[in-house]
């Protein structure tokens, strides 16, 4: 590697994300550790969100500021800031994500001495209850991590958003050209436990702001929705994913990966049909 290189690049995809967006990009900019590259893709805003981003890019030769001509989608654009990095170390920080000024310096530090980890990441607080919501995939075993990680799926954040060994990101398939589906941050996240280890530092911390994002949307699960099938499994391209990098373990391992895809989609499947039948149950003025 050059040493003219960054050690980390960090990827801002940025769509309408004004709201937070000078903090988050404050928080980046400030960082303690400081051999970085910044990669900001604006996804063709309305807000005012370019303008922030050139502002930043106009006082710091760290910044690469791109802008798309139309929207590209939201997954293109996580794709389109990755293909740019050239740092050993990538982490995404979406545009509403509020990090500690020590994270980068706490993670890259913790993977520059531990080559068996692939990822790290920091506490996570998310909104502004400022509750910490996180866990660490240390496990050897390779089942363990999948379990445990489905076990806080909901709450995942900090692993998708972890610093990563670059070349290990770049070889998820999910990052050619296959379409988007319903949980393909979850399918990364599950890529990186099959390759190794993902610490949790003490110290540190990012603070997910979960009101904006594509995922927030009404329409996100019609969005992303590719089959029919996806109606009655809304996890199904997620499932067939898991499936397949669960083939190196034994029969019995493969079998409980299996029961946990069966039950999380029977679960988002009941919660739909509660909250459906409850929309209509006021509707009607019966409840």
């Amino acid at each position: 590697m050059h040493l003219d290189l960054p050690k980390v690049s960090i990827g801002v995809p940025v769509f309408n994300g004004e709201a937070y967006l000078r903090e988050s990009l404050d928080s980046i900019v400030s960082q303690t550790f400081t051999n970085f590259e910044v990669i900001i893709s604006d996804n063709a805003s309305s807000d005012k969100s370019a303008e922030i981003c050139k502002e930043f890019g106009d006082k710091d030769n760290r910044i690469k500021f791109f802008q798309q001509p139309e929207n590209i989608g939201g997954w293109p654009n996580f794709k389109f800031v990755l293909k740019q990095a050239r740092g050993e170390y990538f982490m995404w920080s979406a545009a509403d994500d509020i990090r500690s000024l020590d994270f980068v310096e706490l993670n890259y530090n913790f993977l520059a001495s531990n080559s068996d980890y692939i990822a790290s990441t920091c506490p996570n607080r998310f909104g502004i209850n400022n509750k910490n919501v996180s866990f660490a995939l240390k496990e050897s075993d390779e089942y363990r991590r999948f379990e445990i990680f489905f076990d806080h799926c909901w709450s995942s954040h900090g692993i998708f958003y972890s610093l990563t060994r670059t070349n290990i990101l770049r070889d998820c398939s999910l990052l050619n050209n296959n379409p988007v589906f319903f949980g393909i941050d979850w399918a990364v996240d599950i890529f990186l436990a099959s390759k190794g280890k993902i610490n949790l530092t003490e110290m540190g911390y990012t603070l997910f702001n979960t009101d904006e994002g594509e995922s927030k949307r009404a329409d996100h699960y019609k969005r992303v929705r590719n089959s029919k099938i996806e109606i009655f499994l809304p996890f199904y391209e997620l499932s067939l994913f898991v499936i397949k990098l669960s083939k190196p373990m034994n029969f019995f391992k493969k079998i409980k990966v299996i029961n946990i895809l069966l039950k999380l989609n029977i679960e988002v499947i009941y919660s739909r049909l509660k909250t459906k039948l409850k929309n209509l149950l006021i509707y009607f003025n019966l409840l």
